[in-house]
């Protein structure tokens, strides 16, 4: 098991930097962090990521302190690792947030992140009246499955009628809540259409194909969609640890920003008169569940 967490980061953070993708120094913290929880990297796969990691360093140009912490995490032989994740985490709490996108500044789209039942079900609740706007829905991973075999932590869902975007953290439900939240999609989707970025495997036998749009366009990067539109997305929360007992601000952000990025694409397809493109043919989901 611990192998496997340490691979995964390894396998992240070198496709990450080799293809030049957007990770954020709280990312990386995130990633090293899971890794060190399950005891001490093997010293081949530390010093393949370490490696990888001084690439991104000569980019982003973190502290000292910060750099010494993701090493010693890397490289410590020590079985107990708190106090060598704790460094990390205070290094990392110092960072500044990167992302302030004026579409959530006060008085305009409200980010609502919870995973409390009467938050989520009444704005879902508020989110089935009917209206010409398309639910926009992505979700966020974990970085491994759950017990009973899902690997998402959040859904997020954009309302334009009501401008709100709701978080919905379900990697804090256990099952029952699981299933409430499936069937309140369900039900969300009798009155609402969904518009997504690619296939998303959480819609599987909640929301009917037909009932489901697909902004993206021939194979392309959400960020490589918008900027063809002029809009500057920031991904590098992507990799981020979306099971945190409290979501950063960069990453209500981000998450947030995925859908309203929806929204203009949706806008600009129709503008070009290119819906017709969007509607699934079929639905090919990966075996997540």
């Amino acid at each position: 098991m611990a192998d496997n967490a340490h691979r995964y980061v390894r396998n992240t953070v070198r496709k990450f930097v080799r293809t030049e993708k957007d990770m954020d120094l709280s990312t990386v913290s995130d990633l090293i962090k899971h890794g060190s929880s399950k005891g001490p990297y093997p010293e081949a796969l530390a010093a393949q990521i370490w490696e990888s990691l001084l690439l991104l360093f000569a980019f982003l140009r973190p502290s000292h302190a910060f750099q010494h912490a993701v090493q010693i995490n890397l490289f410590s032989r020590q079985n107990e690792r708190g106090h060598l994740i704790a460094r990390l985490a205070d290094a990392t709490k110092v960072l500044r947030p990167l992302l302030n996108y004026p579409e959530f500044a006060p008085g305009n789209i409200q980010i609502v992140p919870t995973d409390q039942y009467a938050v989520w079900q009444d704005t879902l609740f508020d989110f089935q009246r009917e209206s010409q706007h398309p639910i926009y829905f992505d979700t966020e991973g974990l970085y491994s499955e759950r017990i009973f075999g899902c690997k998402v932590a959040a859904l997020t869902l954009y309302d334009v009628d009501f401008s709100k975007v709701l978080i919905i953290r379900i990697n804090r439900f256990n099952v029952q809540d699981y299933s409430l939240v499936k069937n309140e999609i369900r039900d969300l989707s009798r009155t609402r259409r969904f518009a997504v970025f690619g296939p998303e495997p959480f819609l599987e036998d909640l929301v009917p194909p037909q009932r489901v749009y697909n902004c993206q366009r021939n194979m392309l990067s959400l960020k490589n969609m918008c900027a063809d539109i002029g809009l500057h997305i920031h991904k590098g929360q992507t990799m981020s640890n979306w099971g945190r007992t409290h979501l950063r601000r960069d990453q209500l952000q981000y998450a947030a920003m995925d859908v309203v990025a929806l929204k203009y694409l949706h806008e600009k397809q129709i503008e070009r008169n290119d819906e017709a493109r969007g509607r699934f043919g079929y639905i090919d989901y990966e075996d997540w569940y």
